[in-house]
């Protein structure tokens, strides 16, 4: 289900937003080298107006609903394609999205201006409140299909790990979990919010369904390489490292690891898993 909103994400990193709080706690547990972290931006599309009762009109005609078809898939592609400027406007002046959203939602307030608004303020640096918004979001009766919904808590969940929060991450995931099982990306998430934690079984658990889902995912290996290290298991980490290098063998961050994996290894006085 493509919930991480297809082809592009906008990535609140250092440069773009002068570095308000960003990822240092979330790289360092997730076993990264100053990472960006990601919060997913590209729109969903917007839900469709809520149909008004009629009472007493008379029933429409099969001309009237083909002619009203057009109109209403018109405006929902105009509010997608204005919701994909403010996002792409976030990357490159998060002031001034979130200034062109206000103006937004003073014609109507719908869905796609609030989810612009609150991803505006995750990258002006007001995390809570942003996530706060997009839980609002996804829970509004006009918050649209599940899978939008999920969107919008994985968002909030994101916005809650850059306000440091992972307990209300988790919250927020939970929530997403419900209509995106198979989502591998969100069992990232939530690895990421539990060890920021330091729970690291649980992040463990997260991070097998994230590989079992997503066999070539190198991250997925990467993080659980780390949380195998951080339980002791030195072996185990040098097999997921290994294949995260596999799978992304540019990701300086594993090759960080995979140092890091052989110092533990020497300190223990184990073997060099390296040979």
């Amino acid at each position: 289900m493509p919930v991480r909103f297809g082809p592009t994400a906008f990535v609140l990193s250092a440069a773009m937003l002068a570095a308000p709080a960003f990822a240092p706690a979330c790289a360092q547990a997730a076993g990264r080298a100053d990472p960006p972290v990601v919060v997913q931006t590209t729109p969903v599309d917007p839900p469709s107006a809520p149909e008004k009762p009629a009472p007493q009109a008379k029933p429409q005609t099969q001309t009237q609903t083909q002619s009203s078809a057009p109109a209403v898939a018109s405006t929902r592609s105009s509010e997608a394609q204005r919701l994909a400027a403010c996002v792409e406007k976030i990357d490159q002046d998060p002031g001034e999205a979130y200034e062109d959203g206000l103006a937004w939602m003073q014609v109507g307030a719908r869905p796609a201006a609030r989810q612009c608004t609150a991803l505006a303020l995750i990258a002006l640096g007001h995390e809570a409140e942003g996530a706060f918004r997009l839980e609002q979001l996804a829970n509004a009766p006009d918050g649209g299909t599940l899978e939008q919904r999920a969107v919008y808590l994985i968002q909030a969940g994101n916005g809650w790990m850059l306000a440091r929060d992972p307990e209300a991450a988790l919250v927020a995931f939970d929530s997403a979990l419900k209509l995106a099982p198979e989502d591998p990306g969100l069992r990232k998430d939530r690895a990421r919010a539990h060890m920021l934690l330091k729970d690291w079984d649980k992040a463990g658990a997260e991070l097998d369904i994230a590989v079992e889902l997503s066999p070539g995912d190198g991250e997925a290996h990467r993080m659980r390489a780390r949380t195998l290290l951080e339980l002791g298991r030195i072996n185990d980490a040098w097999t997921d490292v290994e294949a995260a290098l596999r799978y992304t063998p540019d990701d300086v961050s594993a090759v960080v690891l995979r140092g890091d994996i052989r110092e533990a290894a020497h300190e223990k006085g184990l073997p060099d898993p390296a040979g």
